[in-house]
């Protein structure tokens, strides 16, 4: 019976048995280490350790490094302490309840030693703020003294002309301001005053705003970036990449700020995904050649067209192997006013590469349909189909083999009246450098079929040409 009661007086003490259970101590070696171990009773996700030097209010935390049988650890550095006096206690987290340990106070120890002298904090300089301006300009005036006989009205015997180019900017830490602008001047022209380049930019370390002659990396099958006149926004994260644009189609008098019917705009994007990037494009507006300055389109519709893409590349293998492809889709209208409907079509390209050790082998095809084209891009040559392919052994010794196969057929699109051409470029060559002395063999073969209608045929045009080149190289170097 007294065994019994024994055992219910004692069950509550056992009940409450902590989940953590900590052997502390009342005094530490200033200068020195101090590990804090604790053992945990019952599993536990996770212990932390919260504790503070002095009589300050606010708590440091850390998480505790799990060691073997279920015991924690984390070593303090007493060097820096400012006070002999810790505190401290942990929390632990079980089945999605968090427990203090102990559950009211806290643990203290007193350090024993000197204090080390702290020295105080470096002041941190200020960040320097650079500022850029550079001026350039020249004029030119003529007089022709003996110039006698009489001028058309309208004219002059003297010539003026001249241009003014200013480059200024702002850098303060990762973000910077630059403009930059040249304006010339012709006497007697019609708009004798044109702002021939405009920029301005502002760059921070997430986010690009750009203003004027804009110049940005883009797909060929879609736009044409260099040199086109407008505004762009990007942004730049570490797995996102982002922008929007509004761009003008060609070269414009005046500001040459884009107009309605002769502006596309559009977004692109990229997103990493490990070694895979995954990127796509659209954009969509008009081109009227009407707007240009020095154009040499002779056409004056108005043409409307869209771009839609999607595409990736990846590195594999320790970037030995790289791949790349793109789709575009668009829908293209020569003339807005006729009542022919856009025209839709798709193109294709794929690219890789891959080297190892003394192989190296590449290769490229691009399909582009007969009704593809861009309202962004005036050189896309469309109703084609390209594929290349390049190995190459290069050894130690200073031996190299390469050889390749090019190959381009024209009229895929089976347009009336268009001949169908093939034209394909073998090619192989062999080196030898062991030193100061280079000898090289190569020899290419063109191969060229084109298909003609019949009346064609009776200009006597040929449909088959073959070429064959070879070639031999030899080289000294007498000094290194």
């Amino acid at each position: 019976m007294k065994k019994f009661l024994l055992l219910i007086l004692f069950f509550p003490l056992l009940a409450q048995t902590p989940p953590v259970t900590h052997q502390s101590f009342k005094e530490f070696k200033i200068g020195e280490k101090i590990s804090i171990w604790a053992t945990a009773t019952t599993k536990i996700d996770f212990l932390l350790l919260f504790y503070k030097v002095g009589d300050v209010k606010a708590f440091q935390v850390r998480k505790m490094k799990k060691a073997e049988n279920d015991k924690y650890y984390y070593e303090l550095d007493s060097r820096r302490f400012t006070h002999r006096k810790l505190q401290y206690h942990f929390v632990t987290k079980i089945k999605g309840k968090y427990i203090r340990i102990p559950s009211e106070g806290e643990f203290q120890a007193t350090g024993i030693g000197e204090l080390a002298q702290v020295p105080p904090e470096e002041k941190v300089p200020p960040i320097p703020t650079k500022l850029l301006l550079n001026l350039n300009g020249n004029i030119q005036w003529t007089y022709n003294i003996k110039q006698k006989e009489e001028l058309p009205e309208g004219t002059s015997r003297s010539s003026l002309n001249g241009n003014l180019s200013v480059s200024t900017g702002v850098t303060r830490g990762n973000s910077s301001v630059k403009i930059n602008s040249t304006g010339s001047y012709i006497k007697g022209e019609e708009n004798p005053a044109n702002l021939s380049s405009i920029y301005a930019g502002y760059t921070s370390s997430h986010h690009t705003l750009e203003i004027g002659d804009l110049s940005f990396q883009a797909p060929d099958l879609a736009m044409m970036t260099s040199g086109r006149r407008g505004a762009r926004y990007a942004l730049n994260l570490n797995r996102f990449k982002g922008s929007a644009f509004m761009l003008s189609t060609r070269q414009l008098s005046e500001l040459g700020l884009p107009k309605g019917e002769s502006q596309y705009h559009g977004a692109n994007f990229s997103v990493k995904l490990g070694t895979f990037d995954i990127h796509g494009l659209y954009l969509s507006g008009k081109d009227n050649p009407q707007f240009g300055v020095n154009s040499s389109d002779l056409s004056s519709n108005i043409r409307k067209g869209s771009v839609l893409s999607m595409g990736f590349s990846a590195y594999l293998f320790q970037n030995s192997l790289s791949l790349n492809g793109d789709y575009f889709h668009s829908s293209y209208d020569d003339n807005v006013i006729d009542e022919v409907e856009a025209k839709k079509d798709s193109a294709y390209s794929m690219n890789g590469s891959f080297s190892k050790g003394i192989f190296s082998l590449s290769g490229s095809y691009q399909r582009v349909g007969a009704n593809y084209n861009s309202i962004a891009s005036s050189y896309i040559t469309n109703n084609v189909e390209n594929m290349m392919t390049n190995l190459s052994i290069s050894l130690p010794s200073g031996l190299s083999l390469s050889g390749g196969l090019s190959s381009m057929k024209s009229n895929i699109g089976s347009i009336e009246g268009t001949p169908r051409s093939t034209n394909r470029n073998y090619n192989a060559s062999f080196n030898y450098s062991p030193g100061k002395f280079s000898f090289g063999v190569g020899y290419q073969l063109n191969r060229q079929k084109t298909e003609y209608t019949e009346t064609e045929r009776t200009e006597g045009l040929p449909d088959k040409i073959d070429a064959g080149q070879f070639t031999v190289n030899l080289g000294f170097t007498p000094f290194p």
